[in-house]
Formats: C-alpha cells, sequence, structure tokens
C-alpha cells in the first residue's frame, strides 16, 4: 500500500471535514436553543429527543475532528518528504 499522498487532495479533504465538523456543532447549538425555547405539553419527551439527538450530532463531530486530525498528520508526513 503507498503511503504517498496528493497534497490538493489532503487539503480538499480537510477542507470537507472542517465544513462537516462545523456544521455539526452549530446543529447540535441549534438543537440545545430548540430544546430550551418549546412551548408544547409534551416539553420533556420532545426536550429528551432533542437532548439524545444533540449528543450523537456532537459524537459525530467529534469522530470528524479525528478524522481531520489523521488527515492533518498524513498531510505533515507527506511534507517531509518534500524535504
Amino acid at each position: 500500500m503507498s503511503t504517498e499522498y496528493d497534497e490538493n487532495s489532503l487539503s480538499t479533504a480537510l477542507d470537507i471535514i472542517e465544513n462537516i465538523e462545523s456544521r455539526y456543532g452549530r446543529l447540535a447549538d441549534r438543537l440545545g436553543e430548540v430544546r430550551k425555547s418549546m412551548p408544547s405539553e409534551n416539553v420533556e419527551t420532545i426536550a429528551d429527543q432533542c437532548f439524545e439527538l444533540s449528543v450523537e450530532i456532537m459524537r459525530y463531530k467529534h469522530y470528524f475532528s479525528s478524522v481531520k486530525k489523521l488527515a492533518i498528520s498524513r498531510q505533515d508526513i507527506g511534507f517531509v518528504h518534500l524535504l
């Protein structure tokens, strides 16, 4: 398996990952706002579901953060070969 990485491909991948990571973070924040401002007789049930969903979203956000760190480390390895 080749360990050579195209610098442009890694940069594009990092941009995509950062975009996804940012969107997940904003979505989790928005769910928290909705949960706090919900006028309904089922507030507790809906709020619990929003909380569970926001936790799941944050898991994905952390996953993409880990992938981004891995891509950055691979990018750094690629730069070493250029020196």
